[in-house]
């Protein structure tokens, strides 16, 4: 999984790039990028991108960003010191539906918030604790800005005094977070704490969603897939191959949905929001997905018939020349011959016109 991280310096990503980047994680691979150089990065090579202490970003940039969302990727926010809560509206809130900053409070003394209410059944605290144990030590959180929540908004986690703390945002085609705090000093020590990577990893790989490519092997007349994860979180539906529409049953006990409708061989897609989020290849045979249909044989007595009709892809820095190769070359030699026998003939017949020319004027 790809991660951009954006910062206006090196600090503000100090702590997410050590949280992505901790030791035998493996499937994240993480960038810092500065605010200023934001432009120039292909926002599309990435599949979650991490804002902190970032108000706006430059008109380009924005651009870009939007395309970003419409592709179905993933963002997060975090406010900072250097952040106007009114431009941060202006652009997270008005233009790309993120919830709003009202205000930002700061402690005083002793004084502190620390970690209230979560929802334990939400992908990325689901399995984090033992079931029905909250966690026993919380961080703590000094600068607390606070943000109005909308429809598309849902609070995942608050602090104890009820502010949300962790908001989920539904934004065009993707999904976002933003936290109402910073990973910086004076705002909480969250950052120092083993919670940090923890939440942010699974932030990371809840948003990528797809990005991460997975194989379900079924086996009977009943497929059955989570609810958990980026998708499925609204009445998902299911399409046969022949386009028939139906809704999948969905198991309290198990959360998950399933069906059983599969008489039809094909691709079964599975639409929430009227998005596909899954496909199912329901009744067909494995050789047909795995590029079996010839074996060697077949391909070089298809070679020597017709080598113009097959592209032969080399892997693994393979040099030796393939018979398709050899074919085309002496095609182009062939062809080569042709032209010098072309150009010969048109020569000779100049040459015998000249000749007669010269006989009958004589």
């Amino acid at each position: 999984i790809r991660v951009l991280v954006v910062g206006r310096d090196v600090e503000d990503g100090r702590f997410l790039m050590r949280a992505l980047q901790v030791e035998n994680s493996s499937l994240i691979e993480a960038k810092f990028v500065s605010h200023g150089l934001l432009p120039m990065e292909n926002f599309l090579n990435y599949d979650v991108m991490i804002f902190s202490n970032i108000d706006k970003v430059q008109s380009s940039a924005e651009i870009s960003l939007q395309s970003f969302l419409d592709k179905g990727r993933g963002i997060i926010i975090f406010p900072g010191n250097k952040c106007s809560p009114e431009i941060f509206n202006s652009f997270w809130a008005d233009d790309f539906g993120f919830p709003k900053w009202k205000g930002t409070r700061r402690s005083s003394g002793e004084s502190y918030l620390k970690i209230g209410n979560l929802q334990l059944d939400h992908p990325i605290f689901k399995g984090l604790w033992r079931k029905d144990e909250r966690p026993k030590s919380s961080p703590y959180f000094y600068t607390i800005p606070g943000f109005l929540t909308g429809r598309n908004h849902s609070v995942i986690m608050n602090f104890d005094d009820g502010t949300p703390l962790l908001i989920e945002s539904n934004v065009e085609n993707g999904k976002g977070f933003v936290l109402s705090t910073s990973p910086v000093k004076g705002w909480t020590n969250l950052q120092v704490t083993g919670l940090f990577p923890t939440l942010m990893q699974r932030m990371v790989l809840y948003l990528a969603g797809n990005a991460l490519k997975t194989h379900e092997y079924l086996t009977g007349d009943t497929i059955r897939f989570e609810r958990s994860g980026r998708e499925l979180l609204n009445n998902p539906v299911v399409i046969t191959p022949t386009g028939r529409k139906f809704t999948p049953v969905f198991s309290k006990d198990y959360r998950e949905y399933s069906f059983i409708d599969t008489d039809e061989p094909g691709c079964y897609d599975v639409y929430s929001n009227g998005k596909k989020v899954k496909s199912f290849a329901v009744n067909i045979h494995t050789s047909e997905n795995e590029g079996n249909f010839l074996n060697e044989e077949d391909f070089k007595a298809i070679v020597d018939i017709q080598p113009s009709r097959i592209a032969v892809f080399r892997e693994n820095g393979y040099d030796e020349t393939s018979r398709l190769q050899m074919s085309y070359e002496y095609s182009f030699l062939f062809l080569i011959f042709a032209l010098i026998v072309a150009a010969a003939e048109t020569y000779i017949g100049r040459i015998n016109r000249t000749i007669l020319e010269r006989e009958v004027s004589a």
